[in-house]
């Protein structure tokens, strides 16, 4: 059985953010901070809480 890859890109501003889902369950996103403050990422991920599911 071969396992099934969904892979699709999340909008933020003028970035994409690439995403991979493999497996069942419950999908966990992480992100790679590259400098931001915490500030910084509470937008991005307040932008993207409704869009897939935090």
């Amino acid at each position: 059985m071969k396992t099934q890859i969904k892979r699709y890109k999340v909008p933020n501003g003028e970035v994409q953010l690439a995403v991979s889902e493999i497996g069942q369950g419950q999908t966990l996103l992480f992100f790679n901070g590259g400098g931001a403050t915490q500030v910084a990422w509470k937008r991005i991920i307040g932008e993207l809480r409704g869009s897939i599911g935090l």
